[in-house]
């Protein structure tokens, strides 16, 4: 087992030096913490986890916390193989969450 050092996790939210899986879990880990407190709905997935609206449970992505090339392989959160936004803004990544998931119940709701 790993124990994780204070560059692996910071309690107090500050940037952890160097990417890897340990920051990548501990971004998700939060961003999981922020979206349950505004009342989405999260469960753990392979790979990342899965938010789903909060108010049409049955609407949900995947989001993943990897690293992104074209920045300096700084983590960001991604969907679908888009970035998201940067792993270090989960109020921010909250909202752009929400935004995927309005589209897709507005989607949802035009073929019902």
């Amino acid at each position: 087992m790993h124990e994780l050092s204070s560059e692996d996790h910071d309690p107090m939210g500050a940037r952890p030096s160097g990417p890897g899986p340990i920051r990548a879990r501990t971004r998700l880990a939060a961003l999981s913490a922020n979206l349950r407190g505004k009342r989405f709905q999260v469960e753990p997935g392979t790979p990342g986890i899965v938010v789903h609206h909060p108010d049409q449970p049955k609407v949900g992505i995947r989001v993943e916390c990897r690293e992104r090339p074209s920045d300096n392989d700084e983590l960001w959160f991604w969907h679908e193989g888009e970035p998201l936004i940067e792993a270090d803004h989960t109020d921010d990544a909250a909202l752009a969450i929400l935004a995927r998931l309005n589209k897709l119940a507005a989607e949802e709701d035009r073929w019902l």
